[in-house]
């Protein structure tokens, strides 16, 4: 079926065209163009990649398999180490059940407050500094912080080390061990966070534009040259010339998934070290999400009939629907689940801790959940705010002025908990705080609920311990458990902002942002 807006032949039976979005028209009864795509087995991948490189993906078999013949060759070596192997693997499936199954911000972790680091409790910063900016690792042990002053340090466990005078920029990768900045030249340097007593390395020794991205494992770095758009990558020791005309957007472990934006078509592309481009989409808008090791990457497209098309992008091959709305939508994330954003070649690009977007939640104009055999848009309405379980066991959002909770274990329907205007969770998931359309603050257990204060204006919660931090008629509080005889006042505070973690409660106030763990008069705000 050839698109009538861009020219572009697409496959019969395409509801939109592959190379712009536009809808197409519905196919007539009868029309030999018009019949349904056949359905695809559910055991491999939902398409094929471009013929450029004749590559295909199968979604259940790893891309450095061995034949089966090599497997039968070598079952006797084999059994004494899957046996070992099994004990092993039984033990991780344990441990990660024990710990819910998610990576999460870690008890050595530091939660970023914008212009402030907490850690422990407690806000830190290094000495006789203000941050002016910072990235961090998915998991939060790692922090690359920005001064005032153009100084660059690294954050573990609260503590400061400095690597850099003149810094402009910097990225930590999403794991933590490699942070990558520009010197106010705009040549390109790296540091080992492992290795903290060694010099930075010069990777790149021109003017480099802002909008450089680095792998998760911080191997490989994509970049352009200040003022140019031929698009160039760092990785194994040595810099390649990918593609002219492109602007980065993320580089997978082992640069072997290169994605990419052409602003001359507004387009989306999947590069390979070769320089070979895959088209995926053009009429990008909304964020782009990547997992953890950016082998996955959901976006959207305007179809330009009023819907937004959310897709994911697996392995290289071609993307695929997650659901046609309103507006785009977004992964729904744990409650203590960390993500580190950048601003890269103007589009927001995100990175978050789950190694697949499998049987995830997305929700904004509605909540689908993704499967590779077929998503499912569960609420075609708005939901105005989505969270999850630390191990993803149900998923809570407000639609239609109503609290809902789903579990993401078993086919049941959506439950309505209670009429609310807004909400936050602890990260079991057990206890909730939300706004009444009355503009309560109310807390629940269960069916149990209590009326913490008559109306709040910010409130945050520790998703570990019970508390919230909150301010009521320009005065600050805090609250445990949603009892009305432990609620205390900081009478001499006035927050601008709240903020909160498993370690305790944070406002910004007029001297910064200050700690609220514990002090403050008691007081009832129920009578």
């Amino acid at each position: 079926m050839k698109c009538a807006y861009c020219g572009k032949k697409n496959k019969d039976g395409a509801l939109y065209c592959k190379r712009c979005g536009i809808g197409l028209p519905a196919p007539k009864p009868g029309d030999p163009e018009g019949g349904p795509a056949p359905a695809r087995p559910a055991e491999t991948a939902p398409a094929e990649n471009s013929a450029e490189n004749g590559e295909k993906y199968d979604w259940t078999v790893p891309d450095d398999a061995s034949s089966n013949g090599k497997k039968r060759r070598k079952e006797l070596v084999l059994i004494p180490i899957l046996a070992a192997a099994a004990l092993i693997i039984a033990l991780v499936i344990w441990l990660a059940a024990a710990s819910r199954g998610e990576i999460l911000p870690p008890r050595s972790g530091c939660t970023d407050l914008g212009s402030a680091l907490a850690y422990g409790g407690q806000i830190v910063a290094p000495e006789g500094e203000s941050i002016a900016s910072s990235s961090h690792s998915v998991d939060g042990r790692t922090f690359a912080v920005i001064t005032e002053s153009g100084k660059l340090y690294s954050c573990v466990k609260g503590e400061f080390s400095l690597i850099a005078n003149y810094v402009e920029s910097c990225v930590c990768s999403a794991n933590g061990k490699r942070i990558i900045y520009a010197d106010e030249n705009g040549l390109l340097w790296k540091s080992e966070c492992t290795e903290p007593e060694s010099a930075p390395v010069c990777i790149c020794n021109l003017p480099v534009s802002p909008d450089y991205v680095v792998s998760p494992d911080g191997e490989s770095v994509l970049y352009n040259l200040s003022g140019e758009k031929t698009l160039r990558l760092f990785s194994g020791k040595k810099e390649t010339v990918v593609s002219e005309g492109h602007s980065p957007i993320a580089v997978s472990n082992g640069a072997r998934y290169i994605f990419s934006y052409s602003a001359s078509d507004n387009a989306l592309y999947r590069l390979d070290k070769r320089g070979r481009a895959t088209f995926l989409r053009s009429n990008l808008a909304g964020e782009i999400w990547l997992n953890s090791t950016h082998n996955e990457l959901v976006f959207c497209t305007d179809s330009g009939d009023g819907k937004f098309i959310t897709m994911i992008c697996v392995n290289g091959s071609d993307p695929v629907t997650i659901a046609n709305t309103s507006a785009p939508l977004s992964p729904v994330m744990t409650v203590r689940g960390m993500i580190s954003k950048a601003d890269v070649s103007g589009t927001e690009v995100v990175t978050c801790p789950y190694k697949s977007f499998e049987g995830r939640f997305f929700a904004g104009a509605g909540l689908a959940r993704y499967s590779r055999n077929g998503s499912e848009l569960i609420e075609p309405n708005d939901c105005a705010y989505a969270a999850a379980a630390d191990n993803y066991s149900a998923v809570f959002y407000i639609t239609n002025g109503s609290l809902q909770r789903i579990s993401s274990k078993s086919g049941a329907e959506p439950e309505k908990l209670c009429e609310a205007e807004s909400f936050l969770m602890s990260s079991n998931g057990a206890k909730i705080w939300y706004v009444s359309p009355g503009g309560e603050l109310v807390y629940r257990s269960g069916s149990a609920e209590r009326v913490v204060a008559p109306g709040v204006d910010l409130y945050s919660v520790n998703p570990s311990n019970g508390a919230v931090i909150f301010t009521y008629s320009g005065g600050l509080y805090r609250n445990s458990e949603g009892r009305a005889n432990r609620t205390f006042a900081f009478d001499s505070a006035e927050a601008l902002l709240t903020s909160a973690d498993s370690r305790g409660l944070y406002a910004l106030t007029g001297e910064g942002w200050q700690a609220f763990t514990s002090g403050g008069s008691r007081t009832d705000l129920t009578k």
